[in-house]
């Protein structure tokens, strides 16, 4: 396990800081149209399943899944950078 007190003074890696920007702006989506799914056919215009709702909920998984595959990432790489700049 990784001590956080252990952790290197330094910024983190660009890779690790755009995988948790996404990760946030994913998840940030998949709530936003979980609680109002209208906002797409709003901004686009566009009524893909006719107002049944079915796209919006297929939207809501495929940004939940997004989210939390890039989390998954950061915090694998993250992990490595720690184990990589403690070890030097």
């Amino acid at each position: 396990m990784i001590d956080m007190n252990e952790i290197p003074d330094m910024k983190w890696p660009p890779r690790v800081v755009a995988e948790v920007a996404l990760a946030a702006a994913c998840a940030a989506l998949a709530v936003l149209t979980a609680f109002v799914p209208d906002w797409i056919e709003l901004t686009l215009g566009l009524s893909p399943d006719d107002g049944s709702g079915e796209f919006e909920w297929g939207v809501v998984l495929s940004f939940a899944a997004a989210a939390v595959a890039s989390a998954r990432l950061a915090r694998r790489d993250w992990r490595r950078w720690v184990r990589a700049t403690s070890l030097g």
